[in-house]
Protein backbone atom coordinates (compact mmCIF):
# COMPACT_ATOMS: atom_id res chain seq x y z
CA UNK A 1 0.00 0.00 0.00
CA UNK A 2 2.75 2.45 0.96
CA UNK A 3 4.73 1.55 -2.13
CA UNK A 4 1.68 2.12 -4.34
CA UNK A 5 1.00 5.53 -2.76
CA UNK A 6 4.63 6.51 -3.28
CA UNK A 7 4.40 5.47 -6.91
CA UNK A 8 1.22 7.52 -7.40
CA UNK A 9 2.88 10.58 -5.87
CA UNK A 10 5.95 10.13 -8.04
CA UNK A 11 3.81 9.78 -11.16
CA UNK A 12 1.97 12.98 -10.26
CA UNK A 13 5.26 14.86 -9.96
CA UNK A 14 6.60 13.43 -13.22
CA UNK A 15 3.42 14.19 -15.16
CA UNK A 16 4.54 17.78 -15.55
CA UNK A 17 7.74 16.51 -17.18
CA UNK A 18 5.82 14.59 -19.83
CA UNK A 19 5.72 11.21 -18.05
CA UNK A 20 2.65 9.17 -18.96
CA UNK A 21 2.20 5.78 -17.27
CA UNK A 22 1.92 3.06 -19.92
CA UNK A 23 -0.90 0.55 -20.02
CA UNK A 24 0.24 -2.93 -18.93
CA UNK A 25 -1.05 -6.39 -18.11
CA UNK A 26 -0.36 -7.74 -14.66
CA UNK A 27 1.00 -11.25 -14.67
CA UNK A 28 -1.57 -13.55 -13.04
CA UNK A 29 -0.48 -14.99 -9.70
CA UNK A 30 -0.31 -18.48 -11.24
CA UNK A 31 2.24 -17.32 -13.81
CA UNK A 32 5.93 -17.31 -12.94
CA UNK A 33 6.98 -15.92 -16.31
CA UNK A 34 5.66 -13.15 -18.59
CA UNK A 35 5.05 -15.71 -21.36
CA UNK A 36 3.66 -18.56 -19.28
CA UNK A 37 2.09 -21.79 -20.47
CA UNK A 38 -1.40 -23.10 -19.77
CA UNK A 39 -2.92 -26.54 -20.01
CA UNK A 40 -5.82 -26.81 -22.45
CA UNK A 41 -9.04 -26.45 -20.46
CA UNK A 42 -7.52 -24.28 -17.73
CA UNK A 43 -8.69 -20.75 -16.87
CA UNK A 44 -6.92 -17.78 -15.32
CA UNK A 45 -7.80 -14.11 -14.81
CA UNK A 46 -5.73 -11.28 -16.26
CA UNK A 47 -5.72 -7.77 -14.77
CA UNK A 48 -4.78 -4.56 -16.57
CA UNK A 49 -2.82 -1.78 -14.90
CA UNK A 50 -0.43 1.08 -15.61
CA UNK A 51 3.32 1.13 -15.15
CA UNK A 52 4.81 3.30 -12.42
CA UNK A 53 8.06 5.20 -12.86
CA UNK A 54 9.94 1.99 -11.98
CA UNK A 55 8.23 0.28 -14.95
CA UNK A 56 6.29 -2.06 -12.70
CA UNK A 57 2.60 -2.70 -13.30
CA UNK A 58 1.44 -1.39 -9.91
CA UNK A 59 -0.99 1.40 -10.79
CA UNK A 60 -4.70 0.98 -11.45
CA UNK A 61 -5.77 0.82 -15.06
CA UNK A 62 -8.12 3.46 -16.46
CA UNK A 63 -11.76 2.51 -16.80
CA UNK A 64 -13.14 0.87 -19.90
CA UNK A 65 -10.53 -1.85 -20.50
CA UNK A 66 -11.56 -4.12 -23.38
CA UNK A 67 -10.09 -7.62 -23.60
CA UNK A 68 -9.50 -9.83 -26.62
CA UNK A 69 -7.25 -12.60 -27.91
CA UNK A 70 -5.48 -12.70 -31.27
CA UNK A 71 -6.60 -16.31 -31.88
CA UNK A 72 -9.94 -17.28 -30.38
CA UNK A 73 -9.46 -20.92 -31.47
CA UNK A 74 -6.58 -21.17 -28.96
CA UNK A 75 -8.11 -19.18 -26.07
CA UNK A 76 -10.99 -16.83 -25.37
CA UNK A 77 -11.25 -14.05 -22.81
CA UNK A 78 -14.33 -12.37 -21.37
CA UNK A 79 -14.89 -8.73 -20.44
CA UNK A 80 -13.64 -9.38 -16.90
CA UNK A 81 -10.24 -10.65 -18.11
CA UNK A 82 -10.97 -14.34 -17.49
CA UNK A 83 -9.02 -16.37 -20.04
CA UNK A 84 -9.97 -19.93 -20.96
CA UNK A 85 -7.45 -22.08 -22.81
CA UNK A 86 -9.12 -24.15 -25.53
CA UNK A 87 -6.55 -25.83 -27.78
CA UNK A 88 -2.77 -26.07 -28.25
CA UNK A 89 -1.17 -23.02 -29.83
CA UNK A 90 -0.11 -19.46 -29.08
CA UNK A 91 -2.25 -16.38 -28.72
CA UNK A 92 -1.79 -12.79 -27.63
CA UNK A 93 -3.92 -11.48 -24.78
CA UNK A 94 -4.78 -7.88 -25.64
CA UNK A 95 -5.94 -5.15 -23.26
CA UNK A 96 -7.20 -1.98 -24.96
CA UNK A 97 -8.35 1.38 -23.60
CA UNK A 98 -9.57 3.69 -26.37
CA UNK A 99 -6.66 3.88 -28.87
CA UNK A 100 -4.01 2.46 -26.49
CA UNK A 101 -3.33 -1.25 -26.21
CA UNK A 102 -0.85 -3.67 -24.66
CA UNK A 103 -0.47 -7.42 -25.03
CA UNK A 104 1.23 -10.52 -23.64
CA UNK A 105 1.65 -13.99 -25.15
CA UNK A 106 0.19 -17.20 -23.76
CA UNK A 107 1.11 -20.69 -24.94
CA UNK A 108 -1.53 -23.42 -24.58
CA UNK A 109 -0.34 -27.04 -24.49
CA UNK A 110 -2.00 -30.46 -24.27
CA UNK A 111 0.08 -31.89 -21.45
CA UNK A 112 -0.20 -35.37 -19.93
CA UNK A 113 2.82 -35.41 -17.62
CA UNK A 114 5.97 -33.58 -16.59
CA UNK A 115 9.21 -35.50 -17.01
CA UNK A 116 12.00 -34.74 -14.51
CA UNK A 117 15.71 -35.46 -14.76
CA UNK A 118 17.15 -36.77 -12.52
CA UNK A 119 14.16 -38.36 -10.80
CA UNK A 120 13.83 -40.10 -7.42
CA UNK A 121 17.50 -39.46 -6.73
CA UNK A 122 19.66 -39.10 -3.61
CA UNK A 123 21.46 -35.88 -2.67
CA UNK A 124 24.06 -35.61 0.08
CA UNK A 125 24.01 -32.63 2.44
CA UNK A 126 25.90 -29.59 1.05
CA UNK A 127 25.83 -31.06 -2.46
CA UNK A 128 23.85 -29.45 -5.28
CA UNK A 129 21.88 -30.86 -8.18
CA UNK A 130 20.29 -29.32 -11.26
CA UNK A 131 16.75 -30.57 -11.79
CA UNK A 132 15.46 -30.30 -15.36
CA UNK A 133 11.84 -30.72 -16.37
CA UNK A 134 9.87 -30.92 -19.60
CA UNK A 135 6.16 -31.25 -20.31
CA UNK A 136 5.16 -34.25 -22.43
CA UNK A 137 2.02 -35.13 -24.37
CA UNK A 138 -0.04 -38.34 -24.28
CA UNK A 139 2.43 -40.06 -26.60
CA UNK A 140 5.39 -39.18 -24.37
CA UNK A 141 6.80 -36.58 -26.78
CA UNK A 142 8.34 -33.45 -25.30
CA UNK A 143 6.48 -30.16 -25.70
CA UNK A 144 9.35 -27.70 -26.29
CA UNK A 145 7.23 -24.54 -25.99
CA UNK A 146 5.90 -25.35 -22.51
CA UNK A 147 7.27 -23.01 -19.82
CA UNK A 148 7.10 -24.62 -16.38
CA UNK A 149 7.27 -23.28 -12.84
CA UNK A 150 9.66 -25.32 -10.71
CA UNK A 151 9.69 -25.28 -6.92
CA UNK A 152 10.11 -27.63 -3.99
CA UNK A 153 8.25 -28.73 -0.87
CA UNK A 154 8.78 -30.87 2.20
CA UNK A 155 6.50 -33.72 3.25
CA UNK A 156 4.02 -33.55 0.34
CA UNK A 157 3.99 -32.09 -3.17
CA UNK A 158 1.28 -29.59 -2.17
CA UNK A 159 2.94 -28.24 0.99
CA UNK A 160 4.74 -24.90 1.31
CA UNK A 161 8.42 -24.32 0.60
CA UNK A 162 10.77 -25.10 3.49
CA UNK A 163 14.23 -23.94 4.53
CA UNK A 164 15.41 -27.53 4.87
CA UNK A 165 16.55 -27.36 1.26
CA UNK A 166 17.99 -24.21 -0.27
CA UNK A 167 17.16 -23.18 -3.82
CA UNK A 168 20.49 -22.24 -5.34
CA UNK A 169 19.22 -20.48 -8.46
CA UNK A 170 20.77 -17.23 -7.29
CA UNK A 171 24.23 -18.81 -7.25
CA UNK A 172 24.33 -20.06 -10.83
CA UNK A 173 22.88 -19.25 -14.24
CA UNK A 174 19.91 -21.57 -14.76
CA UNK A 175 18.43 -22.63 -18.08
CA UNK A 176 14.64 -22.45 -18.64
CA UNK A 177 12.74 -25.20 -16.83
CA UNK A 178 15.73 -25.82 -14.56
CA UNK A 179 16.13 -25.59 -10.78
CA UNK A 180 19.29 -25.85 -8.66
CA UNK A 181 18.79 -27.43 -5.24
CA UNK A 182 21.28 -27.83 -2.40
CA UNK A 183 20.83 -30.22 0.51
CA UNK A 184 20.77 -28.65 3.98
CA UNK A 185 19.44 -31.31 6.37
CA UNK A 186 18.42 -34.96 5.84
CA UNK A 187 14.91 -35.64 4.60
CA UNK A 188 12.68 -36.23 1.59
CA UNK A 189 12.08 -33.31 -0.74
CA UNK A 190 9.49 -33.05 -3.50
CA UNK A 191 10.33 -31.13 -6.64
CA UNK A 192 7.14 -29.69 -8.09
CA UNK A 193 6.67 -28.67 -11.70
CA UNK A 194 3.52 -26.94 -12.84
CA UNK A 195 1.93 -24.78 -15.47
CA UNK A 196 -1.50 -23.19 -15.21
CA UNK A 197 -3.97 -26.05 -14.84
CA UNK A 198 -1.51 -28.94 -14.42
CA UNK A 199 0.98 -30.12 -11.77
CA UNK A 200 3.37 -33.06 -11.41
CA UNK A 201 6.22 -33.89 -9.04
CA UNK A 202 9.19 -36.09 -8.29
CA UNK A 203 11.19 -36.58 -5.10
CA UNK A 204 14.77 -36.68 -3.92
CA UNK A 205 16.24 -37.80 -0.62
CA UNK A 206 18.81 -35.67 1.23
CA UNK A 207 21.25 -37.82 3.21
CA UNK A 208 24.07 -37.07 5.64
CA UNK A 209 27.63 -37.12 4.27
CA UNK A 210 29.37 -40.45 4.51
Amino acid sequence: MTRTLAAVCAVSLLAGCGFRPALCIRTPSDFGYPTASMAAGASVRFVAGRQDFLHECDLEAPRGVRWSTSDSSVATIDRHGMLRALAPGRTDVVARVRWVETRTTVTVVQVSAIRFSPTDTTLRMSDSVLIRAVAVDAGGAAIPDAVLHLGFSIGAPSSADSGRVMVANGDRRVEPNGLWLRGVVPGRVYVVGDLVGFRDSTSLHVTEPE
